[in-house]
């Protein structure tokens, strides 16, 4: 688990330790999803805002980004728990629900983060903070999410700051997700072929 590899970072005074801060966001989210979606925005937006305002230096945007990683991974390091219960059990209902909640906080994050930096860079950060991006993307739950932020991890692709291998998973799950199977390549290629085929098949372009 990538987790293991993360043993130790400083937040900020302004950021919570890992642990309250999931807690803080389930709720959070909690109570923005019973609100209307016009009003949710209206929040989300305020409050990214002024979070990614407060990154000033290099350091505080590396371990903001560390810190995101480390809540992405916390909730799944929880995901253990879940093969004791049913897939219709309440307790299984209750912590997929809160993974969801927690992915589509730290998207939005993420998406509030790159429009405002873009993509960080292999010069300036941690392996950590560099992944962080990639991971929440990759965790995103629709293909339009994956869309939207395709340019972003194209560029990441593009200048080296995100692998090869990774940039193929990331596009994978979106063709699985699209097409409801997984590619089929046949015989000997290599991984640029894989991707310049999953490239055309979702109609992107490098």
């Amino acid at each position: 688990m990538i987790a293991k590899r993360f043993n130790s970072f400083h937040i900020q005074e302004y950021m919570f330790n890992a642990g309250q801060r999931l807690s803080f966001l389930y709720v959070f989210l909690t109570s923005i999803m019973l609100s209307s979606c016009s009003e949710k925005v209206s929040i989300d937006q305020e409050y990214f805002k002024r979070e990614i305002e407060a990154l000033q230096t290099t350091q505080q945007k590396q371990e903001y980004l560390e810190a995101i990683f480390k809540i992405d991974q916390d909730v799944r390091d929880d995901s253990t728990l879940i093969l004791k219960y049913d897939k219709e059990s309440p307790e299984y209902s209750k912590h997929y629900e809160k993974m969801r909640l927690v992915d589509e906080m730290n998207l939005q994050k993420i998406e509030a983060y790159l429009n405002q930096f873009g993509y960080p860079s292999r010069d300036a950060m941690s392996e950590i903070a560099l992944f962080t991006p990639y991971v929440v993307i990759h965790h995103s739950s629709t293909t339009e999410d994956r869309r939207r932020n395709f340019p972003f991890l194209k560029e990441a692709y593009k200048d080296g700051n995100l692998s090869e291998s990774s940039f193929s998973m990331y596009l994978a799950r979106w063709y699985q997700m699209e097409f409801n199977e997984r590619l089929d390549m046949r015989g000997s290629y290599k991984e640029k072929d894989k991707i310049r085929r999953m490239l055309d098949s979702l109609s992107l372009s490098m």
